[in-house]
């Protein structure tokens, strides 16, 4: 048992670490004016909406007010 443990530390000392992610690399050249910018002026519209019609029902009639609860409708619109 000795010599396997003696073994794998001698192979394992001999094993080093991976030092890829360490080393510099030259980074590309890039032109000092962009051919393209998003920096200009831009111009945009949204609009959205949304409809949301509950009935809300109780088949068990655990509240004990019958099986139909009421209902609820949302709408609503928005833009920018």
């Amino acid at each position: 048992m000795r010599k396997i443990g003696l073994l794998c530390l001698v192979f394992f000392g001999f094993v080093a670490e991976a030092a890829a992610a360490d080393l510099p690399v030259i980074a590309p050249y890039y032109p000092a004016r962009p051919l393209y910018s998003w920096t200009g002026c831009s111009v945009g519209v949204n609009i959205g909406a949304g409809l949301s019609p509950n009935d809300f029902q109780d088949p068990n009639s655990f509240y004990g007010i019958g099986t139909t609860l009421g209902s609820h409708t949302a709408d609503g619109a928005i833009g920018g």
